[in-house]
């Protein structure tokens, strides 16, 4: 009776660390999202302008700088008057947007935590005409984020948007 007593014991122990390991597998196997930087589509009515800065899937504690080097951010010429502001507890610590180039670039931050999925900033603007895709635009290789811990976040993708966006 002791021998199946001790058997039993260690059927159970032995099917208790196949379960372990398959979640811990299942864990590994499970694909990682690549964190990305969202640009909305332009939203106009009057004149006046805005597009939306969000981000989706970042890492750790979430995405809590970005900085767009000057010229790192483009508007087309029937697009004046350009300023950005921060949502959601986000400032904006620095900024310079020149109409006469058409290119600027931002530092926005909040001071306590990140933001994993969801909106950050907002860039409006003027306009005298319509504004599409490519009107406003970023250039990937001139962004810079870091994490709630000042860690920087890559790689990322940039989903500049010709459409409505869904952030979970």
């Amino acid at each position: 009776m002791a021998v199946r007593a001790r058997w039993l014991v260690l059927a159970a122990l032995a099917a208790g660390l196949l379960f372990g390991l398959a979640g811990c597998l299942a864990k590994l196997l499970t694909p990682v999202a690549e964190a990305t930087l969202i640009v909305s589509e332009a939203v106009v009515a009057s004149g006046r302008g805005q597009v939306t800065l969000a981000v989706r899937d970042m890492p750790d504690g979430g995405m809590a700088l970005i900085a767009v080097n000057v010229g790192g951010m483009t508007y087309r010429g029937h697009i004046s008057n350009v300023a950005i502001e921060g949502i959601g507890g986000f400032e904006v610590l620095a900024s310079l947007l020149d109409d006469g180039l058409g290119a600027g670039g931002f530092v926005v931050s909040h001071a306590s935590m990140g933001v994993v999925n969801g909106e950050f900033a907002r860039i409006t603007f003027d306009t005298t005409g319509p504004v599409v895709l490519g009107d406003i635009a970023l250039e990937v290789a001139e962004i810079s984020m870091l994490d709630d811990t000042n860690t920087l976040i890559a790689p990322f993708s940039l989903d500049q948007l010709a459409h409505r966006y869904y952030v979970k």
